[in-house]
């Protein structure tokens, strides 16, 4: 993730926004293991059950 994510979220960006492939900002948390803003997402309330194209779940992706 880059720099200012954790910004971008507290000033009310689209946590559930999904990529071309259908990837959300938890799911590439996740993926790349940048805890501290998985964390911050689900503090948010964002949506852990959004699959991406490949049915692959930001839960998948964090475990």
């Amino acid at each position: 993730m880059r720099n200012g994510d954790l910004k971008m979220i507290d000033e009310g960006a689209n946590i559930n926004q999904a990529g071309e492939q259908g990837q959300t900002p938890l799911y590439i948390a996740g993926r790349d293991g940048h805890l501290e803003v998985a964390n911050a997402l689900l503090v948010k309330s964002t949506s852990v059950d959004q699959a991406n194209v490949t049915v692959i779940t930001p839960l998948d992706a964090l475990s």
